[in-house]
């Protein structure tokens, strides 16, 4: 019997698997990429599209994976991991996805897809997932980043805390640069 597993990841990523190179065919909205690698106890073969050169509210991924475990005769897990670069200064809303966490440290949305299969099986996971992207700087929540915010942003100037977008220690300059550069009107 098959059993697919989705990992939840409340606070931090699971560390990087194996990487392996994909082909990517880039289009003006979209990237279709595909790749497989195989070792001596796993086979993964993925083919999906996502937006990731096009990134602007939201991000979204589509694809399938085939796993299998090449292990003549032990039940195996196999992964797959797929890492996104996303932009710099963004809150990520995974939503409840099981699947997904963004690593805050790398800049990086991480999904992660895995099965326990039998010795010589071979399983196919379907992932469809969109993930919203809102600026750091929007400090009202409205969605936007306006004259609301900068006026926010100026009252702490010189402060730690809220405003903060780069981690410095203190609301400055840089800030607000990150908020002009996030600006929306």
């Amino acid at each position: 019997m098959l059993l697919a597993l989705f990992f939840l990841f409340d606070v931090e990523c699971a560390a990087s698997l194996v990487e392996f190179d994909v082909e990517r065919i880039v289009f003006e909205d979209r990237v279709l990429s595909s790749g497989s690698v195989t070792n001596e106890t796993r086979s993964v073969d993925v083919s999906y599209m996502d937006n990731r050169y096009t990134i602007e509210s939201e991000f979204w991924t589509e694809g399938t994976v085939d796993l299998t475990n090449l292990r003549a005769i032990e039940n195996g897990l196999v992964l797959y991991q797929q890492r996104v670069p996303l932009p710099d200064y963004y809150h990520v809303d995974t939503g409840n996805s099981e699947a997904a966490c963004y690593d805050f440290d790398s800049g990086y949305l991480v999904m992660e897809f895995g099965t326990s299969l039998e010795p010589g099986a071979t399983e196919t996971i379907d992932w469809s997932y969109t993930f919203g992207l809102s600026p750091v700087s929007d400090m009202d929540g409205d969605g936007r980043v306006t004259a609301s915010d900068i006026g926010q942003l100026l009252a702490r100037w010189g402060e730690p805390g809220t405003g903060d977008f780069d981690g410095s220690g203190v609301v400055d300059s840089l800030d607000l640069a990150i908020m002009l550069v996030q600006w929306t009107g």
